[in-house]
């Protein structure tokens, strides 16, 4: 009597959506038997959308605690436009602005797959090169790129909050326990880590790290999701002194010229 094979179908896109929150252990199951990468793009298509159009609202705010920040460490905002209120100026803001809401789209879309990418490499080194895991690149790069649906999601919620209550910090991370700590210094960049999506993916990762690879324990998983926090962490920090290290070169440039 032959053996009757039922093979796993992959989840439809609105069930990966909905499992990434509600039951995140059964997407992954599924993400172990069918590691596809493609169907999320519709969906961070639309977020790269619903973010622009919060962006574009919250642009003002932004702008002005980003030029405060300037103006308290450098007693001049060494980013202003000059003539600000002729009819070029506002052209050059309106440019800068959809610029950045384009970006923003463009962005939603690929940086899934180009993050995620890393972060599985990562997850790869750490899981079976050294704790002789079982998981391969595409699992480990399929699961990272779901659990951009639930940071991505956040990252509506925040920057509609920011536009909706007119406030330049990301109320979901412990920077917002400090209203007064300055953006672009490496205690807020430490601060804006420690976030809600942070900590959600983080979670996510134990949770996928787990399932993908047979007979991990809890201690691995936890590593491995532990790694890749600590790891998005230093690149707030590096990103955050590397803006300071500009800031204070365009400064000290500015003040040779003059």
């Amino acid at each position: 009597m032959e053996e009757i094979i039922v093979q796993t179908k992959p989840f439809k896109l609105s069930q990966r959506i909905l499992s990434a929150f509600a039951s995140p252990t059964k997407l992954m199951e599924n993400i172990k038997e069918c590691p596809v990468l493609m169907p999320p793009i519709l969906f961070f298509l639309v977020v790269g959308l619903v973010l622009a159009i919060c962006l574009s609202g919250s642009t003002e705010v932004l702008t002005q605690a980003q030029s405060e920040a300037r103006i308290s460490r450098y007693g001049t905002d060494i980013m202003a436009i000059p003539n600000a209120d002729t009819p070029e100026a506002q052209q050059q803001a309106n440019i800068v602005k959809y610029s950045t809401m384009g970006g923003m789209v463009f962005g939603s879309v690929t940086n899934p797959y180009v993050n995620g990418f890393f972060m599985a490499l990562v997850l790869l080194l750490v899981t079976k090169v050294i704790m002789k895991g079982n998981a391969t690149l595409q699992q480990n790069f399929s699961m990272c790129v779901h659990i951009f649906i639930v940071t991505s999601t956040l990252g509506i919620i925040t920057y509609a909050y920011m536009d909706i209550m007119k406030v330049p910090i990301d109320t979901l991370s412990l920077a917002a326990t400090d209203p007064t700590v300055p953006l672009f210094s490496t205690r807020y960049a430490l601060l804006s880590s420690v976030s809600l999506a942070g900590i959600w993916q983080a979670l996510l990762i134990f949770i996928g790290v787990r399932v993908l690879n047979d007979n991990f324990s809890n201690v691995k998983a936890g590593i491995a999701a532990g790694v890749i926090f600590l790891g998005n962490m230093l690149i707030a920090v590096v990103a955050s002194y590397g803006v300071t290290m500009f800031y204070d070169f365009l400064y000290a440039t500015k003040q040779m010229s003059n």
